[in-house]
């Protein structure tokens, strides 16, 4: 379904209709430039300005009100982060790691959804599931900075950020089913 146009106030909601003009081209003349004013006005672009600034700023807001490819995504995503920062990890290990493990992990976990400093949502399974996450972050950080670029090839760092662009692209080529 295509996008819906933008609504345009007074005249520039309606296209010049010559039959109401004078076949006389100064008068079609004069009508355009009166719409380009008023076009100047609802963007708000003061028509002071010189006109290499004056026509600038109408294409690019022109651009913004009907092309997809100007527009902008908000940079707050709605729902669930996608991953953890290390720091949110290591806050986390540390929260049930401070409770006693004997026990078990369920029931530090529990003891630990109990204390002030508990930020985290879910039921135990799923802590459960991102403590363990979690670990796995963190051993994967201290593993690639463990082990820096060598005579031989690329760091660590290199070969995980090359193996996620390729993982992306991959997912970028699926078709929908």
């Amino acid at each position: 379904m295509p996008k819906k146009r933008p609504n345009y106030p007074g005249a520039l909601a309606k296209p010049i209709d010559l039959l109401k003009l004078s076949s006389h081209e100064d008068a079609v003349w004069d009508e355009f430039v009166r719409r380009l004013a008023l076009l100047l006005d609802h963007f708000g672009i003061d028509r002071a300005l010189p006109p290499e600034n004056l026509w600038f700023k109408l294409a690019v807001e022109l651009a913004l009100a009907h092309v997809p490819g100007f527009g902008f995504r908000s940079l707050k995503r709605k729902g669930a982060k996608r991953k953890w920062t290390l720091e949110e990890c290591r806050a986390l290990v540390d929260a049930v790691d401070a409770q006693n493990k004997e026990k078990g992990l369920n029931v530090a976990i529990r003891s630990a959804m109990k204390q002030p400093g508990w930020k985290w949502k879910g039921s135990i399974p799923s802590i459960q599931t991102r403590y363990h996450e979690a670990i796995r972050k963190i051993e994967l950080d201290q593993f690639i900075r463990s082990h820096p670029q060598g005579p031989l090839g690329p760091s660590m760092d290199d070969l995980f950020l090359e193996r996620s662009k390729r993982r992306n692209r991959k997912r970028a080529t699926k078709k929908p089913a």
